[in-house]
């Protein structure tokens, strides 16, 4: 039977928000070093289908400093992961400027006919980065690495290679009738990591809706980031069968906008009448609009031209 992961966003202990800011910076360092490093760049296009990207770089990665064992794997999968998606917008950046050298030609209707449509998210970012480029430049990047000269690791970090030394989820337990996620995690405590002793583990006792606890099938390793309002996430992520549709009491929200078009999510209605999202949004490009879109976007940046020009000639 086949599965989907469902991911949560949990709000976790403030604690760990030390741990994320002090591990970023090092990570954004080692991980610009790799990306200007074509030798390793080669070894994860080479790595196996399949293999974590930790096992690649674990060899290659020096922190010169102390990091527990699985703190380092984690942070070498959260840097590889984003290196190999980088490399996959390299990839088509060249494959696009082969096809034409002018971006505004980079639409759906042209990805569609060179059998790219479905790499249209990267496209439209890749796009606005080169139209920028050439707005300052007056010229088309020599290479991607110029585009994108530096890479940069957020507050986030992946779990997936841990084995219960940096995270251990306990499972659940109920207080007051109220569901909780407990376990423990390791916690930097001084300024930076420079021995055993800068760290320690950390109970955790976190608010858990119920509706979770019952599609606990198969348990993954979560993600932790820090939101735009400065809140630690854990992204709390379950395996499950997928079953036959039945009748429940979810809804659909589907928000039409103009840089993500769809953004569809759906929630789950609690017994007090409140919807509780139950997993990340799903975004949907709809062909049919987007050369309207596209027309908007020139409209809004000619007039945003003639505005500037207009103050130019008041000053």
């Amino acid at each position: 039977m086949s599965t989907t992961t469902l991911s949560y966003p949990l709000k976790f202990i403030n604690s760990f928000s030390h741990t994320l800011k002090s591990l970023s910076p090092v990570m954004c360092e080692k991980i610009n070093h790799m990306w200007n490093d074509e030798r390793v760049l080669g070894e994860l296009i080479s790595g196996r289908r399949g293999l974590k990207v930790y096992k690649i770089l674990e060899p290659i990665v020096d922190f010169n400093t102390y990091l527990p064992s699985r703190v380092k794997r984690c942070m070498l999968e959260t840097m590889g992961r984003i290196l190999k998606s980088q490399l996959e917008r390299r990839t088509l950046y060249n494959n696009l400027c082969g096809l034409t050298s002018n971006p505004d030609e980079w639409t759906y209707d042209f990805l569609k006919k060179h059998d790219v449509a479905s790499k249209y998210n990267y496209v439209k970012n890749i796009r606005r980065q080169t139209q920028k480029f050439i707005d300052e430049y007056k010229r088309l990047p020599a290479s991607y690495h110029e585009l994108v000269p530096e890479l940069r690791v957020g507050e986030f970090i992946t779990m997936a290679p841990d084995d219960g030394q940096f995270i251990k989820i306990k499972g659940t337990s109920e207080f007051e009738e109220r569901l909780y996620l407990t376990g423990k995690i390791k916690v930097l405590t001084e300024e930076s990591s420079v021995s055993p002793k800068s760290w320690k583990w950390e109970e955790f006792q976190i608010s858990m809706p119920g509706f979770i606890a019952d599609k606990q099938e198969k348990v993954k390793r979560p993600d932790i980031r820090i939101n735009a309002e400065g809140q630690v996430i854990i992204d709390y992520k379950t395996e499950i069968s997928n079953r036959k549709q039945e009748n429940n009491n979810r809804i659909v929200s589907i928000y039409y906008g103009l840089r993500k078009l769809l953004t569809i999510t759906c929630f789950e209605m609690t017994d007090d009448g409140l919807p509780v999202q139950l997993s990340r949004p799903f975004f949907v490009d709809i062909k049919g609009v987007q050369n309207k879109i596209e027309l908007l976007h020139k409209d809004i940046d000619r007039l945003k031209s003639k505005l500037s020009k207009t103050t130019d000639k008041k000053k």
